[in-house]
């Protein structure tokens, strides 16, 4: 194994990342193990290898900028790629990385890198102001992945903020209950027919298809690694997107607000309110 490693620059880990990435695909069509002592393996290992020391420098380096919490979540990304020993789990734990990359210490330098086209945004940055605290980030991921051409990370975060989403809806509803299973909230599959079913949400028909689309392309960047997600893709789906994180966001205030108002009511009045909400029935 080799002794001397790449140092920490700006551009080193992405690079890394790359390798990592494209020795997986050709393993994977070639039909070849990462474990084991053969080419494959031995080129995989050696570059996540040096993808960790590379990425524990950053890490370091975020903890000595005050943003532990950043530099945490980093090195979860590392340990992930460090125990893969699927494809599946090891293209989801370099996709994971790669946001956490460009979410944090890699932004700046890549809207140094390219220039004006990395000040282009996916989502209106007003919106951000409207999305609960612990979203924001995934907001800003969102951001910096399509700002950095990182569009198979981007879809990935897209997916996980429409399903955050939806369960802050049923959250906000005190409906929580009706979207787990022993425990653990359903597969996105099931959250996204809830949601366009019409049972809690009301959302365009536009909406309905742009979260199906979500679905399905945030599946393929996260679990297929022969995908590789393009500019086009994110750019057919944007406005889209926009409109229906809007109706979103409303039809979660909205729930709310019916949730606290029912609180505070007396109980002939949240009768009522339940009777109106169920067209009548008693």
């Amino acid at each position: 194994m080799r002794t001397e490693r790449p140092k920490a620059t700006g551009e080193t880990l992405p690079r890394l990342l790359d390798s990592a990435a494209s020795c997986l695909r050709r393993a994977q069509k070639n039909r070849h193990s990462l474990n084991g002592s053969g080419y494959y393996a031995k080129t995989y290992m050696n570059t996540t290898v040096d993808l960790r020391c590379v990425g524990e420098s950053v890490a370091q380096e975020l903890d000595r900028s005050s943003r532990s919490d950043q530099a945490t979540r980093f090195r979860l990304a590392l340990q992930k790629i460090a125990t893969s020993t699927s494809f599946k789990d090891a293209a989801s734990a370099l996709t994971e990385l790669r946001a956490a990359w460009y979410a944090t210490a890699g932004l700046q330098l890549a809207s140094r890198r390219l220039g004006r086209a990395a000040a282009t945004i996916f989502l209106p940055p007003e919106l951000r102001a409207h999305v609960p605290g612990y979203l924001k980030p995934t907001f800003d991921q969102i951001q910096g992945c399509y700002a950095s051409r990182y569009y198979d990370a981007a879809l990935v975060m897209i997916r996980r903020l429409f399903e955050s989403l939806i369960i802050e809806g049923y959250v906000a509803a005190g409906k929580d209950s009706e979207i787990k299973s022993n425990g653990e909230y359903v597969p996105f599959t099931e959250l996204v027919g809830r949601a366009t079913s019409g049972e809690l949400f009301q959302l365009a028909r536009d909406g309905k298809r742009a979260l199906r689309t979500v679905k399905s392309l945030g599946d393929n960047a996260a679990h297929n690694p022969h995908f590789s997600g393009q500019a086009s893709d994110l750019d057919r789906l944007r406005n889209e997107v926009r409109v229906l994180m809007g109706d979103l966001l409303s039809n979660i205030a909205t729930l709310q607000r019916r949730t606290t108002a029912s609180a505070q009511a007396g109980p002939d009045v949240r009768h009522a309110m339940l009777t109106a909400e169920h067209g009548g029935a008693p």
